[in-house]
């Protein structure tokens, strides 16, 4: 006697439409997830230690600050996360991510008339802001 094998599945019962919106919106959260944190690793920043107080008292264990930087015709939102005494004439240091956006070769090191203002509230999304 010859047997065929069969490479069919038995069907899957159909699941009620709770349990279907359930299984979906737990896919969207994982992709959102996941797309929220390429897109936000980096985009920070420390700023003067002289201007902590401007941006919320930026200190260890405290929530993190955020600000458009503006400057090179561009813009971004940076999470201020850290102060230090950073050289004379520098009122932000940017992370590598943040420093590539505005020169991309990262060959000139300093970005000359730079404009940050601190946003109030911690729900920003740091990263470029597309231009008009």
């Amino acid at each position: 006697m010859h047997y065929e094998r069969s490479n069919k599945r038995a069907p899957t019962p159909p699941l009620c439409s709770r349990c279907a919106q359930s299984m979906e919106l737990a896919r969207i959260t994982q992709r959102f997830d996941k797309l929220s944190e390429l897109h936000t690793s980096g985009w920070a920043a420390a700023i003067q230690i002289n201007f902590r107080e401007n941006f919320g008292g930026v200190r260890p264990g405290r929530s993190a600050s955020y600000a458009p930087v503006e400057g090179m015709n561009k813009k971004a939102i940076v999470k201020i996360n850290d102060v230090g005494p950073l050289q004379p004439g520098r009122i932000i240091d940017f992370d590598e991510r943040t420093m590539r956006y505005f020169d991309p070769t990262l060959q000139l090191g300093l970005i000359h008339q730079v404009k940050v203002t601190p946003l109030h509230g911690h729900n920003w999304i740091p990263g470029p802001i597309a231009q008009r």
